[in-house]
């Protein structure tokens, strides 16, 4: 109950999906838009995204990939074999007043 007052809600809205398709790695991190994508990797049963608002935390595409990787528990190079699948996607953003730091 002491932590309620310090929350704040935050919606994001995904647009579809869409497939990327690249020719190589290096292909793939010119073609993605940093703080603009969401992507979403697929290898098999494998998959993982990030919300456009990681790129904050990883604004380099090659790290980017390579933590995308790890969530979806490959290893952090597997991006550079080329044949994963990969989506892209924006978010709309609404997200309440941060409450007050007390």
């Amino acid at each position: 109950p002491q932590e309620v007052p310090h929350i704040t809600i935050e919606i994001s809205v995904l647009s579809p999906m869409r497939p990327l398709s690249y020719q190589g790695p290096q292909d793939l991190l010119h073609k993605l838009r940093p703080g603009a994508d969401g992507v979403t990797i697929s290898d098999g049963l494998r998959t993982a995204t990030f919300l456009p608002q990681v790129w904050e935390k990883a604004p380099d595409p090659r790290t980017f990939l390579e933590m995308l990787c790890q969530k979806a528990g490959l290893a952090p190079d597997r991006w550079q074999e080329g044949d994963l699948k990969v989506f892209t996607y924006q978010v709309e953003n609404f997200a309440e007043e941060s409450p007050p730091k007390s």
